[in-house]
């Protein structure tokens, strides 16, 4: 329900009925964000926890577990930032204040470092069979 293409009614009950369903509105936007806040929180418990554990035992699982998690994490933050300021934007518009501009979505930070430039690079290119290794032929050809 868009509150800007709806018209203010004239009679005072209906403006009442109106101003509950704009507060009924405002509340579960308002438990949906505290849910996304706690579901964040519980994540970075978890990270926190892995982390831990990451410097008790080397383990690439516990690298993958880590990333998709900050991953999974980063989401969340970006939808709880939206939610926030279409609320934002809902009770100004309600209030008669002009629409805020919304900043563009920040770029995400890439999980892995790259490779320091000091690292020598080398190119190896392999050349390709002359002779086909189950038949002898010159022709590379697929076998059942």
């Amino acid at each position: 329900m868009a509150v800007a293409s709806l018209s203010l009614p004239e009679n005072p009950d209906e403006l009442r009925a109106f101003a509950a369903a704009l507060r009924d509105r405002y509340e579960a936007l308002e438990q949906e964000l505290y849910a996304k806040t706690l579901h964040i929180e519980k994540l970075k418990m978890q990270l926190a926890v892995l982390r831990r554990a990451r410097f008790a035992r080397p383990s690439e699982k516990l690298d993958r577990q880590i990333e998709q998690l900050e991953l999974a994490l980063g989401e969340l933050e970006e939808s709880k930032a939206q939610s926030a300021a279409g609320q934002e934007a809902a009770m100004a518009h309600q209030q008669g204040e002009t629409t805020p501009v919304v900043p563009p979505p920040q770029k995400r930070v890439p999980v892995r470092k790259p490779l320091p430039e000091h690292l020598p690079r080398e190119r190896v290119e392999h050349p390709t069979a002359c002779v086909c290794p189950s038949c002898g032929g010159t022709r590379l050809h697929w076998h059942r």
